[in-house]
């Protein structure tokens, strides 16, 4: 029985060398080396991609159109990450260095986080009478907010 300190940095399919912690040759002389193969178990919440680690965060779809601070978990601890407005689809910002630490000539990986939409489940009275207000203000704006619908209508309805 062993233990082994694993030092930080080291990724799937390395491999850890342990001098004279193997067996003798022969049964006699002197033992040789051990080598060990690391492999990590899956995170709940995290994914590895090389040096990066990969967390999905749900966020409210209005925090991706108008922007805003996010919580992000770290494993380092929580970390805010300044989201700037755009569009309601998934986006993706990186912290540096803060994914797997340097090791040998590798350098330190990202933290990339993917903020995933999320769209209100539950739909109160209050809540419709704020979209039908926020779409009646995107009417107001013209079709430049809207393109895509914008361009099916005028192909399907152009009547309108």
């Amino acid at each position: 029985m062993l233990t082994v300190n694993v030092p930080p940095g080291v990724l799937p399919g390395d491999e850890l060398r342990l001098e004279g912690e193997g067996y003798p040759p022969d049964g006699k002389g002197r033992p040789g080396d051990l080598l060990l193969r690391i492999q990590l178990r899956p995170h709940s919440l995290y994914t590895l991609d090389g040096c990066d680690i990969v967390l999905e965060r749900p966020v409210s779809v209005f925090t991706l159109l108008g922007g805003g601070m996010v919580a992000v978990p770290s494993p380092a601890g929580p970390r805010y990450l300044e989201l700037r407005p755009g569009t309601g689809e998934m986006r993706e910002q990186s912290i540096t260095e803060a994914g797997i630490p340097a090791r040998g000539k590798r350098t330190a990986g990202k933290l990339r986080v993917r903020f995933v939409p999320v769209l209100p489940a539950a739909q109160t009275p209050a809540l419709a009478k704020l979209y039908r207000a926020l779409q009646a203000e995107i009417d107001r704006m013209g079709r430049d907010c809207l393109p895509e619908l914008a361009a099916w209508e005028k192909c399907w309805l152009p009547e309108l």
